[in-house]
């Protein structure tokens, strides 16, 4: 699993929201996956039907909170007493954006800044040093979240009083951003050598197997050339993605894991060097196909269903990039 700087975990309590701040992916392991899908499961796939609902006692308590700070800092949060308890789970939104609407089609970029509703204590935050914000579908599965995001707008603040079990959770969630769902751009006509690239009924690249012996050197092959900001190394960089070995077979996907990827500090060694030096330089809203020889990938060492001395061959969408 992938090297990552986490912050504090939370409480088993804070279901998926928890997945941003919470426990570090893997420890004892330093080798860097092609793509750290350990850091891409940020999605929060809780079922709101187990959640109970906020009272309308609940909101009166959950508005007296107060958040301080402007749109795209750290906000600090400041409970009205402690212990701050709530029976159900309730969001309330706090300053809206003026960007693009947020629908329930939407991936968002989402900054997640906690406090423990017991004491008051800091829980995490995706603004603070290490952490990168994640993305999300706006249809994040806790109805009471996506009530208030779906028609919000890009730039908006919510406040997320979350209650489970004896445990109150609050949460100031930031939406600096809406993001593309795929590539756009102007096509390009790749190097016939390469493994065709065609895509699926559902809109998902598919990559056939590759044709003679792979090629000994880092491939980086434009199929949709976007016209965005360019990739630098130190970025944090949001892509959707499909890596499958020489032979087509398919090991890793963002769109089958039902999430885009956020590649924090781009040249840090979170990823396979052939994906640190195929992604610079490129611009967000390209589709670029890479064919990463073992030097640059995973060389002589398995990992996972990946066998030692695999050519990688990914399909990459860069979706934002900052």
């Amino acid at each position: 699993m992938p090297r990552s700087v986490r912050s504090r975990a939370l409480t088993a309590t804070s279901i998926a929201l928890a997945l941003i701040l919470g426990a570090a992916a893997c420890s004892g392991d330093d080798d860097p996956a092609p793509t750290p899908t350990a850091t891409a499961t940020a999605e929060p796939t809780a079922d709101s039907t187990a959640l109970p609902v906020a009272t309308d006692a609940d909101m009166e308590l959950l508005s007296t909170v107060e958040v301080t700070g402007d749109a795209g800092v750290k906000p600090t949060i400041t409970l009205p007493s402690t212990p701050f308890a709530m029976t159900g789970t309730g969001a309330v939104l706090l300053a809206d954006g003026d960007g693009a609407e947020i629908t329930d089609e939407s991936l968002v970029q989402v900054h997640i800044t906690a406090v423990d509703g017991a004491d008051g204590t800091a829980l995490g935050s995706t603004f603070d040093e290490g952490a990168t914000a994640e993305v999300w579908p706006a249809s994040s599965g806790l109805d009471q979240l996506d009530e208030i995001m779906i028609g919000a707008h890009e730039g908006a603040r919510i406040l997320l009083g979350l209650a489970s079990g004896d445990a109150t959770q609050v949460y100031v969630v930031d939406l600096p951003a809406v993001i593309p769902p795929t590539a756009d751009g102007t096509a390009v006509a790749p190097d016939e050598s390469l493994p065709v690239v065609t895509v699926g009924d559902d809109g998902v690249p598919v990559i056939a197997a590759g044709v003679g012996e792979p090629p000994t050197e880092l491939v980086v092959q434009p199929l949709i050339q976007g016209d965005g900001d360019t990739v630098e190394k130190g970025d944090d960089v949001v892509v959707q993605y499909v890596g499958a070995l020489w032979d087509g077979t398919v090991f890793d996907s963002s769109w089958a894991n039902g999430q885009p990827l956020t590649v924090g500090d781009l040249g840090s060694g979170s990823v396979v060097a052939g994906w640190e030096q195929g992604l610079e330089g490129q611009q967000v809203g390209s589709r670029v196909l890479l064919v990463i020889p073992p030097e640059l990938g995973y060389k002589d060492v398995d990992q996972g269903s990946i066998p030692a001395n695999s050519t990688l061959v990914f399909v990459v969408d860069i979706l934002k990039t900052s």
